[in-house]
């Protein structure tokens, strides 16, 4: 049975609750249905209500079902805070008029006191829940009340709210039931995307006015899905606060934030990113030696930070190459000590051998760019350590900073009795330790800003720059550097067969330059008898290039620059036709083959003396009297003069199909080349010495003799 509370006097409520009867008397029990319009609410009723404002809607409609009335005639006071006997005045009038259809009350003394008798006899409160009805009422204290204005069954859950979805309600705080209970009803939505109710806040009479419209009218309730609110970060905490690494090196930096479940991101950054970076994660990756800050900071402004400290990379203390005659092992680099535009590289060589060495270097890398002009040729005594240096003259440091080298790499040429004793090149080739694991195209220094002449698999060339040969003052010979990129496990060596520049054919050039396996380094071409455009003018660079595998077995193939290739390297295999007799040159001329040249000789067996013959300055001399001199008539020769280079070429490929593989290096004869030749196929232990030099009638080039002087 119902309990309805007795009938008192009392003062006129100040939220002015009407007191009239509502008709229901066609109404069940207990029902919705009760909640009807009994007054007019015309347009600008209350001069403090805004049509515009959030709670315009909810107060007509208060107003309209005669729950609410304003402060005055013409305001509504949104703003207003409504005390616990206000509080308790509603709930009452929301309970009666759902039961009975009327909310029948007679005021007091204290005018409230029928509404507490009442809330008590129905359970809306409890007998001395308050001391002071008076008092502001809080929100969490409004919400407490209310939701025993109507039974549960009316307050049916239409938004799926999770417990603890209300950031900043507490569990198992006071009402926390009664307040999930309508907030899944949409009667209460918090004051922000994530439900935000401000339990503690007193509670305004615009509030109100929301709240008892949704409790009165279903249709009026929101359907809400609340937003995860970020928890504020209060401090952070870094496992470290200082850090030391060495170049290329990584560290970690793990941050704790407070509170635990603080939900803000953090943002890493660098105070300087040329000594060290840092990941999203907090990975730190250093660059060149030096010192920056790292800093974790909230989007609140909360920072920890640690102090990196980088230095120079100590490359591994494995030797970089060792076999059973030498170990070699890094020492420094560092600019030249006479030319600035120079560096040098110290390398700390042990002979193992009962000889003296001669060192002598083809090609050395620094973070995978390899320099090919080099000057080196240190001996070292029989069984000791001693320090060879190599001097990069083509070093360049828009390509490696020498405090940042990280990687070494290189070919040597280790010679046991020193230069000129016969016994046979031991060929040490290097990286650094761990330097390009799986041996990837990834791990090939990239090229950037510079235009792109040709690219394969194995191989991709680029255009450098060009410019005047410094000792030619009347332009007759320039340098093109092209930029190669060697993608392949083994050193390559670049040669020339035509350039074209910007449209014009040129054959008379010298280039011969290896490029180390994975990495990326210049070659240079130097094109003799030039006619063409200032360098500075240049515009277009092609011609045909051959990509040699340096001391190994596929051979080369050919590419034309623009263009594509006469073959490549497939499975380790060579496309190199050494089998083919039209390859090689014979007395009577015919087909050379990759040269595409024809020419004829004259073969001179046993010159006692290549210079002597022919009035040249004298070159080696053969006690033995077996060396062998082939002579090449220029006139002869497609190109005539222009092409004694070509022919020196076409010779040297001739012995290179088969077998014979060159050092490259040039000896100090003023007229010609000097090679040193290996026989690697048949006769292993046969060195032999080839002599190139030009035949001049007056000033004029008539003829190339090649010289060949076994040395066992």
């Amino acid at each position: 049975m119902k309990r309805i509370g007795k009938k008192i006097c009392a003062g006129a409520l100040t939220l002015v609750l009407s007191v009239s009867l509502l008709p229901g008397a066609a109404l069940a029990a207990d029902s919705m249905d009760y909640f009807k319009k009994v007054n007019d609410y015309p347009a600008g009723k209350f001069t403090d209500v805004a049509a515009s404002s959030w709670y315009a809607e909810s107060v007509q409609k208060a107003y309209e079902l005669d729950l609410v009335k304003g402060s005055s005639g013409n305001t509504f006071s949104p703003t207003q805070n409504l005390t616990i006997s206000s509080t308790l005045a509603l709930a009452c009038r929301l309970h009666s008029i759902y039961h009975t259809g009327k909310a029948d009350f007679v005021q007091g003394d204290p005018w409230y006191q029928v509404y507490v008798d009442y809330a008590v006899e129905n359970g809306i409160i409890t007998k001395g829940q308050f001391t002071d009805y008076n008092a502001n009422a809080t929100r969490r204290q409004f919400a407490g009340i209310l939701v025993k204005a109507l039974p549960a069954d009316e307050l049916k859950a239409i938004n799926t709210i999770e417990d603890g979805d209300i950031p900043d309600l507490a569990a198992g705080s006071a009402n926390y039931e009664d307040i999930y209970t309508l907030y899944r009803a949409g009667i209460l939505t918090g004051s922000d995307k994530y439900g935000t109710f401000l339990p503690e806040t007193p509670i305004d009479r615009a509030s109100v006015a929301t709240i008892v419209s949704r409790m009165a009218l279903p249709d009026q309730r929101r359907q809400v899905t609340l937003e995860e609110k970020p928890v504020t970060v209060t401090a952070i905490t870094l496992d470290k606060t200082t850090l030391a690494l060495q170049q290329g090196e990584s560290g970690k930096l793990t941050a704790s934030v407070t509170p635990a479940n603080a939900t803000e991101s953090l943002t890493w950054t660098s105070s300087n990113k040329n000594v060290a970076t840092v990941a999203s994660d907090g990975t730190v990756a250093a660059g060149n030696p030096g010192t920056a800050v790292i800093t974790a900071a909230s989007s609140g402004g909360v920072k920890a930070t640690c102090t990196v400290t980088v230095s120079k990379r100590a490359l591994s203390a494995q030797p970089l190459y060792e076999d059973s005659n030498v170990s070699i092992k890094f020492s420094k680099v560092q600019k030249s000590k006479y030319d600035s535009s120079e560096a040098e590289l110290y390398l700390d060589v042990t002979n193992k051998t009962g000889r003296t060495i001669a060192v002598q270097a083809d090609a050395v890398s620094l973070n995978g760019y390899t320099f090919n002009d080099l000057v080196m040729s240190d001996d070292v005594s029989a069984n000791s350590t001693g320090t060879v240096t190599v001097t990069i003259q083509n070093y360049d440091s828009s390509l490696v900073n020498l405090n940042s080298v990280q990687t070494v790499g290189g070919q040597l040429r280790i010679i046991p009795g020193g230069v000129g004793s016969g016994s046979d090149t031991i060929y040490a080739q290097f990286d650094a330790t761990d330097l390009y694991t799986g041996k990837t195209d990834n791990t090939v220094p990239t090229v950037s800003g510079k235009e792109k002449l040709y690219s394969d698999s194995s191989v991709e060339v680029y255009y450098g720059k060009t410019q005047k040969y410094p000792y030619a003052d009347d332009g007759s010979e320039i340098e093109v550097y092209l930029l190669v990129r060697n993608k392949t496990d083994f050193t390559i060596m670049v040669q020339n067969d035509t350039v074209v520049i910007d449209g014009r054919s040129y054959s008379s050039t010298v280039m011969s330059d290896p490029v180390l396996a994975h990495s990326t380094g210049y070659v240079k071409v130097s094109v003799r008898e030039y006619s063409g455009p200032t360098p500075s003018t240049v515009t277009t660079v092609g011609g045909d290039f051959r990509i040699i595998d340096d001391l190994g077995d596929r051979g080369s193939y050919t590419i034309t620059l623009g263009g594509g290739a006469s073959g490549g390297w497939d499975n380790g295999g060579s496309d190199w036709d050494d089998g083919d007799e039209d390859d090689q040159q014979s007395s009577s001329g015919g087909n050379t083959g990759d040269m595409d040249l024809d020419a004829t000789y004259s073969k001179y067996p046993n010159v006692p003396d290549f210079g002597a013959m022919f009035g040249v300055p004298t070159m080696q001399e053969d006690p033995d009297g077996d060396a062998t001199m082939y002579v090449y008539n220029l006139s002869n020769i497609p190109g005539g003069s222009g092409n004694r280079n070509s022919v020196m070429d076409l010779y040297i490929t001739m012995l290179e199909g088969h077998g014979f593989r060159f050092s490259n290096s040039q000896g100090g004869i003023s007229y010609g080349y000097t090679y040193d030749v290996y026989n690697l196929g048949s006769f292993p232990n046969i060195q032999t010495m080839v002599s190139v030099g030009y035949i001049y009638s007056g000033s004029t080039p008539v003829a190339v003799a090649i010289r060949v002087v076994p040395m066992n």
